[in-house]
């Protein structure tokens, strides 16, 4: 699989900027085997879109449930 520019510059400069998530080494691995199974269930070669890497990173991210005050 091939890391175009463009989905470079955005994990870099939008996902780890917006999300305030700090770089681990483990993110790049998760992010291929998540695309790679994307693709396995979609029955299409393995291929980095940015759709499919923005679907990863959304995933790498645990979010809390807002509280609701009473």
């Amino acid at each position: 699989m091939t890391l175009s520019e463009e989905i470079l510059a955005h994990v870099l400069t939008k996902f780890y900027a917006d999300s305030r998530t700090p770089l681990a080494a483990f993110h790049a691995k998760f992010i291929v085997e998540h695309v790679v199974a994307a693709c396995k269930y979609d029955g299409v070669p393995p291929r980095l879109t940015l759709d499919r890497v923005k679907d990863a990173l959304q995933n790498l991210l645990i979010v809390e449930p807002a509280t609701t005050q009473e």
